[in-house]
């Protein structure tokens, strides 16, 4: 018998609905390396909270527009999950459920245009390195070797949404765990960093122009806070912006969407699937994957 299908963008909009069983277990966070780092200090909320507590994410101000290749994306067949239930005990658990409710679902949009690698446990794809190793690297393939788009950390039961939301991280476990996540982003050199604990999902975004930028205390951040229950849209669809909208609004901003524009008026033709917006997929994935980076390697410093 057929398994029923959807497309990706149905089941992105979707939460999860296998049942969870969360013994709230807490892991805390301090890494001797990660006190190198400063604790995050200019923080940009991008979550705002109704009076009956849903939490609201605001993507637009800080990322691109969805365009024609988000669209491609979204059409794409998926699966959801195989029923079962879940307890949520240790931090491997936790990893667990967000491959399987929310990565798989997630990666169906993006078997091509481009292709999205998930890695596990990995070093850094950069040259250099290092002792660490973060939970999940997102990346793809640009000018022969791969890049990482997105990378992020496990916990369990750590994250405070309301110090996060306040943009507040005083208290010494949020502040320990915000060292923490700015030493991953600055040591994978990836702009995009996200911390998931079995509750909350909290995703950041260094607007850095190149890597060393990570590790300057007034380095602004976009942080968005979303529990798994009491959003407005669901944690898929979060995950979707933060691997999709890649290029964030920044000083490129205009020069990117001024080249992407000029691309599509050089080439006549009708988008369709081996074509975006009249560039062949070949040059939409280039173009796409390059000003994605908040610096590439012709623009790096340091």
């Amino acid at each position: 018998m057929a398994t029923a299908t959807a497309t990706a963008e149905a089941l992105i909009l979707q939460n999860p609905t296998n049942p969870v069983n969360n013994p709230l277990y807490t892991t805390g966070s301090d890494k001797v390396w990660a006190r190198q780092y400063k604790p995050m200090k200019n923080i940009i909320p991008r979550t705002a909270v109704s009076p009956d507590g849903v939490f609201h994410a605001n993507f637009e101000d800080a990322f691109l527009p969805l365009l024609e290749d988000d669209s491609l994306r979204l059409r794409q067949r998926a699966l959801p999950p195989n029923k079962r239930q879940w307890r949520l005990e240790t931090e491997a658990d936790c990893e667990n459920w967000f491959n399987t409710e929310i990565v798989n679902v997630v990666l169906a949009a993006w078997h091509g245009f481009p292709m999205m690698m998930q890695s596990s446990h990995v070093k850094p794809l950069v040259a250099e390195q290092i002792p660490e190793n973060v939970d999940f690297t997102f990346s793809v393939k640009f000018g022969g070797s791969r890049r990482a788009v997105a990378i992020g950390e496990i916990k369990r039961n750590l994250i405070a949404p309301e110090v996060w939301q306040g943009a507040d991280l005083s208290r010494s476990g949020q502040s320990k765990l915000s060292q923490e996540l700015r030493g991953y982003a600055h040591k994978y050199e990836c702009p995009q960093v996200f911390c998931f604990d079995g509750k909350t999902l909290v995703l950041l975004q260094f607007r850095a122009d190149k890597a060393d930028d990570i590790k300057e205390e007034n380095c602004p951040i976009d942080c968005w806070v979303i529990p798994v229950k009491g959003s407005s849209c669901s944690i898929r669809s979060k995950r979707r912006f933060s691997l999709s909208s890649l290029s964030p609004a920044s000083k490129r901003y205009n020069q990117v969407m001024s080249q992407r524009n000029d691309n599509r008026r050089s080439v006549d033709t009708t988008a369709t699937s081996s074509t975006l917006g009249g560039m062949p997929v070949t040059q939409v994935e280039s173009y796409l994957v390059d000003p994605a980076y908040r610096w590439t390697t012709a623009n790096r410093v340091g």
